[in-house]
């Protein structure tokens, strides 16, 4: 997975995997959310921003909670 050498966070609900990192190479943009259910042999991305930076993910209830 690509990351401009920026923190990102992983949580876990529901027998899902939660991702969230700037998925660039060059810039810190492109915030992502990549879910999956089989430790990430596959995912899916959900496109949360263009511009971000540090970001932090977490899962409650079916809710999937970024700042």
């Amino acid at each position: 997975m690509q990351d401009p050498i920026c923190q990102g966070s992983l949580c876990r609900g529901d027998g899902h995997n939660f991702y969230i990192n700037c998925s660039s190479k060059e810039i810190r943009g492109n915030l992502t959310v990549k879910v999956t259910e089989d430790d990430f042999k596959t995912f899916r991305e959900i496109h949360v921003a263009d511009k971000a930076g540090y970001s932090d993910i977490a899962y409650k209830d079916g809710y999937i909670f970024v700042l």
